[in-house]
């Protein structure tokens, strides 16, 4: 078994254990700031929050953020998968996959209005497979309560294909959770976070620049 520290957020809390905030809580926090990733690329400004009603400016923005979140999963993937064996492998492998058709989903409903995509490079920081399988599932649970928060603030003819890819994130965060020996589905609610928790997170794990 892998066996890595449980990651802790801001207030202290786990992954697992947050489950306290509403759907609609999720883009209310504004980013403005542009990123640098542990590799030191510049990523560029990630989307305004949200607005208080659904409407096609704030799917624009929910989506928007979405991608940076996609393809940050789509570079992880890439980059730690020379590293890995085994069901690891096919876990980089097959996920990667899924975050590809994802980001194509997300664009295609952008049109040509993505902005600046940037790119992703995490060096060293993923090179060992356990440290890889740790950051995989952090990621991957931080990715599934980004969306969680997100769905209910799309206009109604987005909110069933978003939520498909919801419930793809959520397979994969149980999968890497059965790879490293974590329960799976430890809770009967899973959580929600905001985009500033999102940021914070990632940062927190050096997945994300300051």
């Amino acid at each position: 078994m892998w066996g890595p520290s449980e990651a802790r957020f801001p207030g202290g809390w786990t992954v697992g254990e947050r489950v306290g905030h509403t759907r609609g809580d999720f883009l209310r926090r504004t980013l403005i700031a542009g990123g640098i990733l542990g590799g030191g690329a510049l990523i560029g400004a990630w989307p305004e929050g949200a607005d208080s009603a659904p409407s096609a400016k704030q799917d624009h923005r929910i989506l928007t953020f979405a991608l940076r979140l996609e393809l940050l999963q789509v570079a992880f993937y890439e980059q730690g998968a020379a590293a890995l064996q085994g069901e690891l492998l096919e876990f980089a492998e097959v996920v990667g996959r899924a975050e590809r058709a994802h980001a194509d989903f997300l664009r295609s409903h952008l049109g040509g209005e993505t902005g600046n995509e940037g790119r992703f490079e995490f060096g060293d920081t993923i090179r060992n497979a356990k440290t890889f399988a740790a950051k995989a599932h952090l990621l991957e649970e931080t990715v599934t309560a980004a969306y969680i928060g997100q769905g209910a603030n799309l206009t109604a003819s987005l909110i069933a294909g978003f939520g498909e890819l919801t419930s793809v994130e959520a397979r994969q965060a149980a999968w890497i959770s059965d790879i490293i020996g974590k329960n799976p589905a430890p809770h009967a609610a899973d959580p929600a976070m905001t985009a500033g928790e999102v940021v914070t997170a990632l940062r927190d794990a050096a997945l994300l620049g300051q």
